[in-house]
């Protein structure tokens, strides 16, 4: 009975997450299209170019999501919520500094980034296009920590399925509903889907943030 109740938290906190990386694959693939749909060829090549430089980004948000899990979870077991608060707020504000400098890194040495991708003839016309994309998609960066470090949060207490919903509304819902708005509906072109991106996980974010709270707010009470 007893492995069967492990196996059991377990799966709660690790099957919302495998399926969480599923969506997020999916988002990627259903944004491909739309990077196609807005610049063809070059779309897609401008925009595997940039993401990879924004992925990168996103790696110290990683780590400390990572971190967080069982930071909360150690707090969460020993009924101290007001630590597990601290904790999710510290990292946070820790995953916000290093995104902004991050950001403003990427912003202004986006040019020199791009080169990595457009070093040579064949692939120079792709230099200024990813250059653009870049300086959009920076902006993508000081929303994550809110969403995914919130999302640490979720996991570390048990609730791996809030996880998931909040990961579902920002690539599947939300990313990919405003890159349509902008590129099918308003034509914006290659820019509608770096737009949609920034602007998707900055609402993502923002309310999966929100609903961490409101969580906590309840384990005080209780």
């Amino acid at each position: 009975m007893r492995g069967g109740g492990q196996l059991k938290d377990i799966s709660v906190v690790g099957f919302p997450t495998a399926l969480a990386q599923i969506t997020m694959s999916v988002a990627i693939y259903i944004l491909n299209i739309f990077a196609a749909k807005a610049g063809g060829n070059m779309g897609v090549a401008t925009f595997t170019g940039a993401w990879r430089i924004i992925n990168l980004g996103t790696l110290t948000i990683i780590g400390i999501s990572s971190a967080v899990t069982p930071v909360t979870g150690a707090a969460y077991g020993a009924r101290d919520i007001d630590k597990l608060e601290k904790a999710l707020y510290f990292a946070i504000k820790f995953g916000e500094i290093f995104s902004l400098a991050i950001m403003a890194f990427i912003f202004l040495f986006s040019r020199p980034l791009a080169f990595l991708f457009a070093y040579s003839k064949a692939s120079e016309s792709l230099l200024d296009n990813i250059s653009h994309a870049l300086k959009t998609l920076c902006l993508f960066l000081p929303g994550t920590p809110l969403g995914m470090l919130t999302s640490g949060m979720f996991q570390g207490i048990g609730q791996g399925f809030k996880s998931l919903i909040t990961t579902i509304l920002r690539t599947i819902v939300f990313q990919i509903f405003w890159t349509w708005l902008f590129v099918d509906i308003l034509h914006f072109g290659l820019s509608g889907v770096w737009w949609g991106i920034v602007i998707g996980n900055a609402i993502a974010s923002v309310i999966t943030f929100t609903w961490g709270k409101i969580t906590i707010r309840q384990l005080q009470l209780r």
